[in-house]
């Protein structure tokens, strides 16, 4: 009888033992398991977050967007003489030009006046674009090809500003000015420009000089950007196409004027220039005394 209890008894432990260690085994290997899984699952959040993080855009053209649209002070020179807009009263003559110019012609909506003088132009506005494809507003150096703005154009707000310069005949008042500044030698020298405006006025720097043939899908007339996918597509078209090296990058913030110049019946040249910035005059009004 004792016999048989110590057999039972060692029955017992065995399977005892057997279990415990079953057990063990099961729980090692679930631990296991997890561990892998949480390994597994980290390493995929940490792919999937590499993935997620925004590339660093190469494109040499676009400016971070960090950097300010407009220039706190960029230097204006007219005639080889830097004018500095910052003094009390300085756009007192620039308000009362635009006021003689349109009393006179109330189509005037602009003027421009270049750097070195190259240029000094009326720009129109009016429903009627067809009015001044083919005359003048005043007695210029020719009847063809009168400067004048989109009609839809929203000259205080719109992203991108546009100033036709057509002809119907073989010139256009602004013809030259593309032929001059497409040679990186002759841009240096002519580069910037100013358009005044009834209540404020814009300092600009000519960016790129293309035929239009050579990107027949650019768009001209962009007023607005649509998102930075779409500015970064258009902006690098005319980077790409053109025939000089402005130095300039810009972003979605910027500003710009597209000049699209007619030379000839089947030559269009585009002008494609960056604000540097707005200047209104109120803010240099003189201080009474």
């Amino acid at each position: 009888m004792k016999q048989k209890k110590i057999i039972l008894g060692c029955l017992i432990t065995v399977v005892l033992t057997g279990l415990f260690a079953y057990g063990y085994n099961q729980r090692r290997n679930r631990s296991k398991g997890n561990v892998a899984q949480e390994h597994s699952s980290n390493v995929e959040t940490k792919e999937t977050s590499v993935e997620s993080e925004e590339k660093p855009d190469d494109n040499p053209y676009i400016a971070a967007d960090d950097v300010p649209a407009e220039e706190e002070h960029p230097t204006i020179t007219y005639n080889n003489f830097t004018w500095d807009a910052g003094y009390e009263g300085a756009f007192e003559n620039t308000r009362r030009h635009m006021r003689e110019l349109t009393e006179d012609n109330y189509d005037i909506y602009g003027w421009m006046l270049w750097d070195t003088g190259m240029v000094k132009e009326e720009i129109m506005k009016t429903n009627d674009n067809e009015k001044y494809l083919d005359h003048a507003a005043n007695g210029g150096t020719t009847d063809k090809g009168q400067p004048f703005f989109d009609k839809a154009a929203d000259l205080k707000n719109d992203q991108v500003i546009t100033v036709y310069s057509y002809s119907t005949g073989d010139v256009a008042r602004l013809g030259y000015v593309a032929d001059i500044l497409g040679i990186q030698e002759n841009y240096e020298h002519n580069k910037t420009f100013l358009v005044e405006y009834d209540d404020f006025a814009d300092w600009f720097q000519v960016d790129c000089v293309f035929d239009l043939s050579q990107v027949p899908e650019f768009e001209i007339n962009k007023r607005n950007f649509k998102n930075k996918e779409d500015f970064k597509n258009w902006y690098t078209a005319a980077k790409e196409a053109s025939t000089i090296d402005s130095g300039l990058k810009a972003n979605d913030q910027n500003h710009f004027m597209v000049m699209s110049l007619q030379t000839s019946k089947d030559k269009k040249f585009i002008l494609l220039a960056k604000r540097l910035k707005r200047y209104y005059y109120k803010d240099f009004e003189k201080t009474p005394q």
